[in-house]
């Protein structure tokens, strides 16, 4: 969105005016202002002195000035929020929180048209010393009145150029061709008025049916005439119904409409449980809801809604449907007598017998409902009832349950109830029960009258909670039962319980004993965490179908492995004092046992030739993180090894080959010998803020012989990485093929110093250097690097040469495909000779290298570079004729 560009440029410009107090971007919606001020955001922040604190608070339609207040206080940091008084309203705590602050506030889609809006939410008058700032973003005209902008942005449409680029994009280079050919597309696309939102809408729509012609033909009709009115405020809505009729199937335009009913954000494990039209079939009639083909299908239909760009990802295990398509979306399950929803404070009273009556689905969120009708009228269509977060409603009508006798899903969850009502028992096709966070329910009794079908039964953050009554002798539906946060001390249902796959017990302190396991043959997730359970629960070993065990915020100090045979391999143990971390089984998901610690002592008896490494830990993740939330590049080594890919991806850098075996320490003093075990069975070791480590060879040659690769960053005392004797040992035996050194300060070379014949270490295939600024050399002898294919070296701005004596370009990298050197003001020297295999090179603010090593005999591949003009100009050639033999393209504009 180049042609976004100016208003980012004008945002900038005027965060920096201390003249410029408030901004307000106005324009349609989809427009692309929550883009516009993303991005200035963005770069503000990367700007250190701009701003002490920023919050962006994402609005809509319903939201009323209490909410506003709320979500600006929760994201404020907590050093802003100390020492309040606790009777002080929302507007005071506010107005406290970001007095004498230089902050940057956005308010994107605000909706307010209270008089003097911004001073009626709290925020401070403008200080010309302090230099803060408040950017809003809205729809609506009124608004212009009550924010009173300094600065006033009105967001225009793509041009159509832009407009064509971004549809294309959108459907994808394979539909592309297709769709040029086709002469609606210019049509389509002049309709949709160069409103981003509608453009990429549509595009993404027909990326799946390009090939199938008759089909795309009718979608593009079906586009062209839906945009034909004209009227540039019903863009997005007809592009966002077009968008709905042409997903793939019912059950993905099910889970869309589910999306909506939860505001801006849902969790994506929170949705599932709603979902029971994902197991294939039609209706309530078919597999469990937490089946494994529910759960397929669930990931499936999300990636689709991702990728036509219906929801996105937050980046916190969130979902978020943006507000223009939200509404549309309302809109379409009204109107199809799907579903009902009205949410917010200003709804007060429940809806009429007729609405009760015609919709399978109907959500009352977050409303001042205090009571629900005694008598509904027969709601023969109702199958999903969500009445989550209603505060003021603290009891159901005793004959409620008695009108919906095919309700399938209820949730209570965040409301005051103190019990349900008798006509519980009335619903026989119950599966899904939500009662989360009810403060004030203290028991819960299931009967036979409603537990047959009950596969999900959810009580998390019912604090005081302290028993159920179970009645049925057996409930063979029951397949996830979550107690987390909740003050039940006696679990002896549970050999009722056996279709069990789920148990989640996190944080239930009260809970002195561990739950009676034997029982449960065919649970799959057990979750401990946070508990007070006075040892390690070595019983789960006769859970042969266990899968995942979280034991997070268990403070066990020791643990005798040699006494346990048997563990799931999906072990999640977290007991980093003081860590936010969350960290999910690697790769294909459930294999991978994850246990973080304080204390490397709890590996201390791990030995190397354990059996636990074939049994338990073919797959793990272990990390020792001694000064928790230290930041740094390698954090994604947390979650899975995907975002690893990517970094790869968008580095120019080789992709590894995948790793099962992982060991990483952060902040760690030294390398703790009690770990040895563990370092000789690791694939991969990732470094990060280990002190006192002056090299590799520090971890003891011996265990690393099995190590294939290795991450290293701030590691400030480490001159080099391998001396002399560890680049004999592992050249000769070792199998090093990834390595990666990062913001190391000492760093003065990769490998020691060698004496006589140039010494080999062959198994090294990909090698990045970045942010060391003492390293003059890279290698300061000859070492002959067989196999490296990828060599990257970025910021190290000591650089002068890569070999620190003459050596052969043949010799020393004969199989080096790609090259990459990036910021480095000094770097004069590659090599001698020619890189026989080099296809592709990358040079960028390197004005001291004038010679490269290339050739273009007929031995040698094309060779493809990439660097400035001038740069490039400035280059010696023994043959100059050579240069112009080469793929010669300049770097871009990004």
């Amino acid at each position: 969105m180049s042609a976004g560009e100016p208003c980012v440029q004008r945002l900038l410009t005027s965060l920096r005016d201390p003249a410029v107090r408030r901004i307000t971007l106005y324009g349609l919606g989809g427009i692309g202002k929550t883009w516009a001020a993303r991005r200035a955001l963005d770069c503000a922040e990367q700007q250190a002195s701009l701003f002490q604190i920023t919050v962006w608070v994402s609005l809509s339609p319903g939201s009323t000035l209490q909410q506003v207040q709320r979500m600006i206080l929760e994201g404020l940091p907590a050093w802003t929020r100390g020492g309040h008084d606790p009777d002080w309203t929302h507007k005071q705590r506010v107005h406290a929180a970001m007095e004498g602050t230089k902050f940057l506030m956005v308010l994107d889609d605000l909706w307010l048209t209270e008089e003097d809006v911004l001073g009626a939410i709290g925020i401070p008058d403008h200080d010309p010393a302090v230099g803060s700032k408040v950017l809003v973003t809205t729809r609506s005209r009124r608004v212009l009145a009550t924010t009173q902008p300094d600065l006033l942005i009105e967001m225009a449409g793509l041009p159509f150029r832009e407009s064509m680029e971004l549809f294309l994009e959108a459907a994808g280079e394979a539909a592309g061709e297709s769709l040029l050919r086709n002469p609606l597309v210019d049509e389509v696309v002049g309709r949709c008025s160069g409103i981003p939102l509608a453009i990429a809408l549509l595009g993404r729509a027909l990326r799946g049916i390009a090939d199938a012609l008759p089909t795309l033909e009718s979608a593009l009709s079906a586009a062209s005439s839906s945009l034909r009115h004209g009227n540039c405020n019903m863009v997005v809505y007809s592009a966002v119904k077009l968008a709905y009729r042409l997903l793939p199937s019912d059950a993905t335009r099910e889970l869309l409409l589910t999306c909506t009913f939860f505001s801006q954000c849902s969790a994506i494990e929170d949705l599932l449980p709603y979902c029971s039209y994902l197991d294939g079939t039609e209706g309530n009639n078919g597999t469990s809801v937490v089946s494994n083909t529910a759960d397929e299908n669930f990931q499936s239909i999300l990636t689709e809604l991702l990728n036509r760009g219906l929801v996105c990802h937050n980046g916190n295990g969130h979902l978020v449907v943006q507000e223009a398509i939200r509404e549309v979306l309302l809109d379409i399950g009204r109107d199809g007598g799907r579903s009902y929803m009205r949410a917010g404070p200003g709804i007060n009273r429940p809806p009429s017998q007729n609405v009760w009556g015609t919709y399978a689905t109907i959500a009352l969120l977050d409303t001042m409902i205090e009571a629900l009708p005694e008598n509904p009228g027969l709601c023969p269509w109702l199958s999903t009832l969500l009445l989550k977060g209603n505060h003021r409603l603290t009891g159901i009508p005793e004959r409620f349950f008695s009108y919906t006798p095919r309700l399938s899903v209820l949730d209570l969850s965040q409301t005051r109830v103190e019990q349900l009502p008798e006509s519980m028992v009335e619903l026989p096709e119950l599966r899904v029960l939500l009662l989360r966070r009810c403060v004030c329910l203290e028991t819960l009794v299931i009967t036979d009258g409603n537990s047959s079908k009950l596969e999900v039964l959810d009580l998390s953050g019912s604090t005081l909670l302290k028993g159920i009554t179970w009645m049925p002798s057996l409930s063979p539906s029951l397949a996830v039962l979550n107690l987390s946060e909740t003050s039940v001390e006696n679990l002896g249902f549970l050999p009722r319980l056996a279709n069990l796959r789920q148990l989640l017990l996190s944080g239930c302190r009260r809970l002195r004993s561990a739950p009676q396991l034997s029982w449960l043959a065919k649970l799959e997730q057990l979750d401990l965490s946070g508990t007070t359970l006075a040892g390690f629960p070595s019983g789960i070993s006769e859970l042969t179908q266990l899968k995942r065990l979280r034991l997070a915020g268990s403070m066990y100090t020791r643990v005798e492995w040699g006494m346990i045979h048997w563990l799931p391999q999906g072990l999640h143990w977290d007991q980093s004092s003081g860590s936010n971390i969350t960290v999910e089984p690697v790769e294909n998901g459930d294999d991978s046992a994850f246990i973080s610690t304080c204390d490397p002592e709890l590996f201390s008896s791990l030995e190397r030739n354990s059996p636990l490494w074939e049994s338990c830990f073919k797959k793990f993740h272990f990390l020792v993180e001694c000064h928790p939330g230290a930041a740094g590049d390698a954090q994604f080594q947390r979650k899975g090894f995907i975002f690893r890919d990517v970094y790869f991806k968008t580095g120019h850098f080789a992709r590894p080959e995948r790793r099962d075996r992982h060991l990483q320490l952060r902040g760690v003093r030294g390398f703790p010998q009690c770990l040895a075990g563990v370092l000789f069975n690791s694939e991969l070791v990732a470094l990060n803020g280990v002190t006192s480590l002056q090299q590799l060879s520090d971890l003891g040659l011996a265990d690393i012989t099995g190590m294939k690769e290795c991450w290293i960053e701030r590691c400030d005392q480490m001159e080099t990485v391998l001396d002399s004797q560890g680049v004999e040992f592992l050249g000769a035996g070792g199998c090093l093929g990834c390595l990666w050194v990062s913001n190391s300060a000492s760093l003065t070379c990769l490998f020691g110093k060698t004496v006589g014949q140039a010494r080999s270490f062959a198994s090294l295939k990909h090698l990045s250097l970045d942010c060391c600024p003492s390293l003059t050399c890279v290698f300061p002898s000859a070492v002959l690097l067989q196999n490296l294919e990828t060599f990257q070296i970025k910021f190290c701005d000591g650089l002068q040469a890569v070999f620190g004596e003459p050596v052969s370009g043949e010799d020393a990298l004969p199989r080096l495909q790609t090259m990459r050197l990036w910021e480095l003001p000094e770097i004069k020297y590659i090599s001698d000779g020619v890189l026989p295999g080099l296809q592709n090179l990358k040079v960028k603010q390197c004005p001291m290298l004038k010679k490269i090593p290339v050739g273009t005999g007929d031995m040698n591949p094309l060779v493809r570079i990439v660097g400035e003009s001038s740069w490039w100009n400035s280059l010696m050639w023994d043959d100059q004729t050579v240069k112009y033999r080469l793929l010669f393209r300049r770097w871009g504009r990004f």
